[in-house]
């Protein structure tokens, strides 16, 4: 995804597109690969020893981009009442 989207929304939408052609966790997580941005793939690449099933992909890289807490309430501040 790119640089400033929100992994938990980038990680529901490819895991609908995922769904509505019927692949399986194990197809997922080989599938994954093709849909990462440059930095997330290299992450990826990194990490994949330490993450060895769809399910534990989807945990680590939320956990990984997540958006701080801080600049999450700032978004928050922000917006408009």
């Amino acid at each position: 995804g790119a640089r400033d989207e929100d992994v938990l929304h980038w990680l529901q939408d490819t895991e609908c597109i995922f769904d509505q052609v019927q692949l399986q966790s194990s197809n997922k997580y080989l599938a994954i690969q093709s849909y990462l941005g440059d930095a997330p793939f290299k992450w990826f690449r990194f990490n994949k020893s330490n993450i060895p099933d769809w399910s534990s992909f989807k945990i680590a890289i939320v956990q990984a981009y997540q958006p701080s807490l801080n600049s999450t309430l700032f978004k928050v501040k922000q917006q408009p009442a």
